[in-house]
C-alpha cells in the first residue's frame, strides 16, 4: 500500500457515512455542495454502482436525467433501471471527503462492495480511480444520447446568450487556442496559406489535392471550404460543386428524377456529390432549367411519405446499427432526412 493510503483507509473504516439522500436534504442547506463518494443501489437484487463527484447532488441529478431518458453511458445500469424502475433504486452518500482523495476512495469502495461488473457484484465498468475515462460507449448509446440531447431537449434550445457571456466565451477561447481562423494564435496555417486554399477551392481543386499540397488535415480544408474558419479573407466559395455540370446535364438529371431514379445512381453517373442531386431535386439550384420544352420542373421532396410507423422503424434500425445509406434505399428518403431523425431535430416526439 502506498504511503498515505493506510491512513486514508483507516479513516474510511472508522468514519463510514451511510445516509440516504433524504437525510442529507433534511440536515443541509440546499445550495451546499457535497464532495465525496456515492452509491446507486438496486433494492431488488442488491447490485450497486459506486461513483465520486465534487458535487454529489448535481451528479445524481445528471444520473437520473440520463437514466430516465435512456441514454446513460453504463448500459448495465440502464438495463436494470429500465427493468425495475426508479422506485427500486436507492441513492445514498457513502462518505464525504476532500477532492484530493476522491479517486483513491472510489477504488476502495468499489472493492469493498465488490461492485466491479466483472466480479458480478455491481454495475461499475472499471475498478475506479478515473471515473469513465477510457470507457467507450456503444454505438446504440451514442445514438440515444444524440436523440435525447438534440432540438428542444438541448438545455440551450431557444435560449440566447447575453453580450457579456459571449465576450467571456470569446476571451476563454482565445486564451485556450480554440478560436477559429486568424483569431487563433495556435492555428497550424496562416492567412497566406488560407488564402491560397480558398483560391484553389474556387478553381475546383479537390480537397485531397489541397491537403496533400499543404500537408494539412482534411478537416482544415473542409472548415475553410464550408466557411467555418478563415471566412473573412479572400474570395467567397460556393461549397456546392455546380461547376461540373452544364444545362444539358441538369436537364438530363431532372428527367431521371422525374422517372424515379435514385439520387445516388444519378450522382455516380455524373460524378457529382449525392447532396448536389438533392439540391437540384428540391429546386435549390438550377431552378430555371426545364426538363422538357415549356414544362417546368416541380421540386420533389422524397421525405413527405413518412409516417409515425415508418419513423419508429427507422429509429429501431438506427439503434441496431443499420447504415443510413441502407435506410435511405429501404424507405426512399434522403440521407439528410435520416440524419435529422437520428439527431432528434425532426420526429423527436416519436418514441421507440
Amino acid at each position: 500500500m502506498m504511503e498515505g493510503e493506510s491512513e486514508v483507509v483507516d479513516d474510511i473504516i472508522s468514519n463510514i457515512i451511510d445516509k440516504t439522500i433524504d437525510d442529507v436534504k433534511g440536515n443541509r442547506k440546499k445550495k451546499e455542495i457535497i464532495c465525496g463518494i456515492y452509491c446507486i443501489e438496486n433494492l431488488d437484487n442488491g447490485l450497486r454502482y459506486i461513483g465520486f463527484s465534487k458535487d454529489i447532488m448535481d451528479r445524481w441529478s445528471n444520473h437520473k436525467k440520463e437514466l430516465n431518458k435512456k441514454y446513460h453511458y453504463n448500459r448495465y445500469l440502464q438495463r436494470s433501471w429500465n427493468k425495475y424502475g426508479q422506485e427500486k433504486f436507492k441513492f445514498w452518500i457513502i462518505q464525504e471527503c476532500k477532492k484530493e482523495k476522491l479517486k483513491l476512495l472510489e477504488i476502495y469502495w468499489i472493492a469493498f462492495y465488490n461492485s466491479y461488473i466483472k466480479d458480478k457484484g455491481g454495475y461499475n465498468l472499471t475498478r475506479g480511480g478515473e471515473g469513465i475515462m477510457g470507457y467507450k460507449p456503444t454505438e446504440e448509446t451514442l445514438i440515444k444520447m444524440s436523440i435525447a440531447t438534440s432540438g428542444s431537449c438541448n438545455p440551450m434550445f431557444s435560449r440566447k446568450q447575453s453580450n457579456e457571456t459571449k465576450q467571456l466565451i470569446s476571451k476563454q477561447r482565445l486564451e485556450s487556442g480554440s478560436a477559429k481562423g486568424s483569431k487563433n494564435n495556435k492555428s497550424v496555417i496562416n492567412e497566406e496559406i488560407a488564402l491560397q486554399v480558398k483560391i484553389m477551392l474556387s478553381n475546383g481543386n479537390s480537397i485531397k489535392k489541397i491537403m496533400n499540397l499543404f500537408n494539412v488535415s482534411r478537416d482544415i480544408i473542409k472548415n475553410i471550404k464550408y466557411k467555418i474558419t478563415w471566412k473573412d479573407i479572400g474570395p467567397g466559395i460556393n461549397p456546392i460543386k455546380t461547376y461540373k455540370l452544364n444545362e444539358n446535364d441538369v436537364r438530363e438529371i431532372k428527367k431521371m428524377l422525374i422517372n424515379g431514379i435514385d439520387d445516388e445512381e444519378i450522382a455516380n453517373k455524373f460524378s457529382v456529390t449525392y447532396d448536389l442531386i438533392g439540391y437540384i431535386r428540391r429546386g435549390k439550384i438550377w431552378k430555371d432549367v426545364k426538363p422538357f420544352d415549356n414544362v417546368d420542373f416541380v421540386p420533389i421532396n422524397k421525405n413527405n411519405n413518412l409516417t409515425i410507423e415508418k419513423v419508429k422503424e427507422i429509429k429501431k434500425m438506427l439503434v441496431n446499427g443499420t447504415r443510413q445509406r441502407d435506410i435511405t434505399k429501404i424507405f426512399n428518403i434522403t440521407r439528410g432526412c435520416v440524419s435529422l431523425i437520428k439527431t432528434g431535430r425532426t420526429w423527436k416526439d416519436v418514441i421507440i
